[in-house]
C-alpha cells in the first residue's frame, strides 16, 4: 500500500501527468483510491470523497471512482452517496471495484453470492438508470490466487454510465487488460519506497 508521501511527483511529470493528484482518506490505513490525470486534461473539481469513492467534475461531466467495501451493509452508504450525485443530472461515468455481483454468473467458485447484496446492487443500478459499458476482455476481473477447488473468480470491476454520458460519448468500452501506465507507476512506487526505507535506515544508524 502506498502513502501520499511515497508518491513521486517528479516521476508523474516525466510521464506527462499532472503533479497534482487526489486521494481519499481510509480509516486506519493509507488511501485506497487515487486519481491522477494528464497535463492536457483540465484540472478536475473534487465534489465528493469517502473511504469508498471519489467523485470529480471535469468539463461538465461527472466521474466517480469506486473501491467499495466488502460488506454489503457498509456498501449501502456508497449507494446512497452515489444516488445523491445522480441528482446533479450531468453526464456521469462510474468505474472501479464494486465488490459486488449483479448475478450468480459473475462468480465462479466459493460460496454463492448473497442475494441481499445482489439485490442492493441491482436496485442501485436500476434506480439511477445506469447502463453497464461493454467489456472487451476477460469476464472475470478478480482471482483469489488459489488453484483447484479453492480457486474463486469474480467480476467485481465494472463501468457504468447514464444516458447523458452515452449521448456525449457513444463509443465507450472497457478493455480488460492491465495498462502500461499502471505497471510503470507500480514500479516507481516500489523504487521510491525502497529509497525512502534506505534513507530512514541510514539516519537511524548514523550512516
Amino acid at each position: 500500500m502506498i502513502s501520499p508521501d511515497d508518491f513521486s511527483k517528479v516521476y508523474l511529470q516525466s510521464l506527462g501527468m499532472s503533479s497534482c493528484f487526489f486521494f481519499n482518506n481510509s480509516p486506519n490505513r493509507v488511501p485506497n483510491i487515487w486519481l491522477i490525470w494528464k497535463t492536457t486534461v483540465a484540472t478536475p473539481n473534487m465534489l465528493c470523497c469517502s473511504n469508498q469513492q471519489i467523485t470529480v467534475e471535469v468539463d461538465g461531466v461527472l466521474l466517480s471512482i469506486i473501491h467499495a467495501h466488502c460488506s454489503y451493509v457498509n456498501r449501502r452508504q456508497l449507494w446512497m452517496d452515489l444516488h445523491q450525485l445522480s441528482l446533479m443530472n450531468l453526464p456521469w461515468l462510474i468505474i472501479g471495484d464494486f465488490n459486488a455481483y449483479l448475478s450468480y454468473s459473475d462468480k465462479q467458485g466459493g460460496h454463492r453470492p448473497s442475494t441481499v447484496a445482489m439485490s442492493d446492487f441491482r436496485d442501485f443500478v436500476g434506480s439511477n438508470h445506469l447502463m453497464e459499458a461493454p467489456c472487451n476482455g476477460f469476464h472475470f476481473s478478480w482471482w483469489n490466487k488459489q488453484v483447484g477447488r479453492l480457486k474463486i473468480l469474480g467480476k467485481l470491476d465494472r463501468m457504468f454510465f447514464n444516458i447523458l454520458w452515452s449521448s456525449k460519448y457513444p463509443d465507450g468500452i472497457i478493455r480488460g487488460t492491465q495498462s502500461a501506465l499502471r505497471r510503470r507507476l507500480e514500479s516507481s512506487w516500489l523504487n521510491t519506497i525502497r529509497r525512502n526505507s534506505k534513507n530512514r535506515s541510514m539516519r537511524l544508524t548514523g550512516g
